[in-house]
């Protein structure tokens, strides 16, 4: 599996990543968390070291189950990202970037992927508006200063 750089990062990942929003098993039907895993190690063991998810996908399924399969194996051989921007936890899904809930949903991923810094951490579909406002960036930077994340980015659908 060839590598490319990610951006400025200085991060090598591979040029197949591993996108986690079916194994969240809520939006593509259901699925078995055994096949997950296994699609997970047959990847990782093919040479693909990048694993994109996000907090959302399946309320947090997806970043557990990522957790599982990095069990046993050395953190710097993969590289993880995660998204933030979606609040399923108050009741229904709906876009929040409030800094407090930022600062919030990371913990949680942290705990739910467990582990203590997340390699990529992106903005989930952010509205041009906020990300030209800049708003959320000073709470993004103190938790690359706490070591909670490492790399920002943001996530965009068309």
């Amino acid at each position: 599996m060839r590598t490319r750089a990610l951006g400025r990062t200085g991060l090598q990942v591979s040029e197949v990543g591993f996108g986690c929003w079916a194994i969240g098993g809520t939006s593509y039907g259901p699925t078995r968390d055994e096949e997950s895993l296994e699609a997970l190690e047959t990847a990782f063991g093919r040479g693909v070291n990048f694993f994109d998810t996000a907090d959302t996908y399946g309320h947090g399924h997806s970043e557990e189950l990522l957790a599982k399969f990095l069990k046993g194996k050395p953190r710097g051989k993969v590289i993880l990202a995660t998204k933030v921007g979606w609040d399923f936890y108050h009741g229904g899904s709906k876009k929040n970037f409030d800094p407090d809930y930022i600062r919030f949903a990371c913990g949680e991923s942290l705990k739910r992927l467990g582990i203590e810094t997340i390699d990529l951490y992106q903005l989930h579909n952010p509205s041009l508006a906020l990300i030209q406002r800049g708003e959320t960036v000073g709470v993004l930077e103190g938790l690359r200063k706490e070591g909670k994340i490492r790399f920002i980015g943001i996530s965009v659908h068309q």
